[in-house]
C-alpha cells in the first residue's frame, strides 16, 4: 500500500521540475544572458547579429524545455497510475530535452545572404571543430560497450532467471538499443548542424551563425554522451551483482564511478549551462565578429 506521504512526495517531483523548466525558459533571455552568452561564444554584439542571437537563444530554451516537460508529464501518467516508480522518466526527459533542441535548430531562420540564396560554408567546418577530441570517441565507445555487456550479462546468467531485483536480459536489451539509437541520432545531430548552409556573408553574423552551430552541437554530443555513459554504467553494475566474488563485484562497482560522474558532468553541462562553452568539452572557440556595437 502506497503511503499518503509518498504520493504528495511524488507530485511535487513530478510537477515542480517542469514547472522550473518552463518558468526559466520563458523568461530567459535577459539582456545580461546575451551579452553572458556573446562573450562566452567570442562573438561581438552589434545591431546586426544581436536579433538573430536573441532569437536562437529564445527558441532553442523553450523548445528544450517544451520537448522536456512533455515526454517528462506523458512519461509520469502510468506512474500515477499503477505504482510510484519512475523508471525511464529522467530519460525520457533527456530524449524530449534533445528532440526540442533538434526542432528548435532545425525550424530556425537564419537571413540569407545578398544574392538571395543561401550558400556552402564560407570556411569549412566539421564536427571535431566544435567539441574536444575526446568527447566523440568516449561515446561511440560506450555505445559499443553497452550492447557487449548485455551479451555478457546474457551469457553469465545462461537462461537463468536474473537475482531479485535486477534487470532481465530483456531489459537489458531494450537499454542496450536505447542507448545505440541516441548515439546514431547524437552523431546525425551534430553532422546536419555543422552541414547546414552558411546564411549569410556578414562577419558579424557569420560569427553568430557559427556560436550558435557550436552551441548546438554541444547540446546533441553532451545529451548523447551522458546518456550513453549512464547506460554503460548501469550495464556495469548490473554485471557487478551476478557474481559472487567481492573483489570482482566491487572493482566493477567502482569502476562506475568516473562513468556516473562524467555522464551527470556532460547531462549538467547540457541541461544548466549549455549557453556557456565548457572548457573540458569545448574544442574551439568559433570565429568572431569584429565589428563592435
Amino acid at each position: 500500500m502506497v503511503s499518503t506521504a509518498s504520493v504528495v512526495i511524488f507530485l511535487l517531483a513530478y510537477l515542480l521540475l517542469p514547472f522550473v523548466l518552463m518558468v526559466r525558459a520563458f523568461r530567459f533571455p535577459g539582456e545580461a544572458d546575451v551579452r553572458r552568452w556573446a562573450g562566452a561564444y567570442g562573438v561581438v554584439l552589434n545591431e546586426a547579429n544581436r536579433p538573430h542571437i536573441v532569437e536562437y537563444l529564445r527558441r532553442s530554451r523553450r523548445f528544450r524545455a517544451t520537448g522536456g516537460c512533455l515526454c517528462w508529464l506523458l512519461s509520469g501518467l502510468p506512474v500515477l497510475l499503477e505504482r510510484l516508480a519512475p523508471y525511464g522518466t529522467g530519460s525520457l526527459l533527456l530524449a524530449g530535452y534533445f528532440g526540442g533542441a533538434a526542432l528548435a535548430e532545425a525550424t530556425l531562420a537564419w537571413p540569407r545572404p545578398e544574392e538571395g540564396r543561401r550558400r556552402a560554408l564560407l570556411t569549412p567546418r566539421r564536427v571535431g571543430d566544435y567539441l574536444a577530441s575526446w568527447v566523440r570517441p568516449v561515446l561511440w565507445s560506450a555505445a559499443v560497450l553497452v550492447p557487449l555487456l548485455a551479451v555478457l550479462y546474457a551469457l553469465v546468467l545462461d537462461g537463468r532467471a536474473p537475482p531479485e531485483g535486477r534487470a532481465t536480459v530483456g531489459e537489458l536489451w531494450r537499454g542496450a538499443a536505447v542507448v545505440v539509437v541516441v548515439a546514431l541520432v547524437s552523431e546525425l545531430a551534430q553532422r546536419l548542424v555543422v552541414a547546414r548552409a552558411q546564411p549569410a556573408s556578414s562577419p558579424d553574423l557569420v560569427a553568430a551563425d557559427d556560436a550558435c552551430r557550436a552551441a548546438s552541437v554541444s547540446t546533441a554530443a553532451g545529451a548523447g554522451l551522458g546518456i550513453a555513459l549512464a547506460g554503460l554504467a548501469s550495464m556495469t553494475s548490473a554485471l557487478a551483482y551476478l557474481t559472487d566474488v567481492r573483489l570482482v563485484r566491487w572493482s566493477l562497482l567502482v569502476a562506475c564511478i568516473p562513468v556516473i560522474v562524467l555522464s551527470l558532468a556532460a547531462l549538467f553541462s547540457v541541461i544548466f549551462k549549455g549557453y556557456s562553452p565548457e572548457p573540458w568539452f569545448f574544442g574551439r572557440r568559433p570565429v568572431a565578429s569584429s565589428q563592435p556595437g
